[in-house]
């Protein structure tokens, strides 16, 4: 929800290159939904049906720049 910070962490000392080399294109998918769709949905199934989201995709030099930490704001 809008405020709230989440740390995801992947185990191993190569988690989450693992998991960037497992993806399309090496890259790093994030799904985004909009807090008033997860209100009025309320169930996963239906938001993917519905295609209500948005992707964003990282590179792992993105990441790197970032320092592997990705902030999304006023996502609509």
């Amino acid at each position: 929800m809008p405020g709230d910070t989440l740390e995801l962490f992947e185990s191993g000392t190569n988690g989450w290159y693992r998991i960037l080399n497992q993806g399309p294109k090496n890259k790093l998918y994030l799904f985004v939904f909009n807090q008033d769709s997860i209100k009025k949905y309320r169930n996963i199934e239906e938001l993917a049906k519905r295609k209500q989201y948005d992707i964003v995709e990282y590179t792992e030099k993105q990441l790197e720049d970032l320092d592997w930490k990705v902030k999304i704001n006023n996502h609509e």
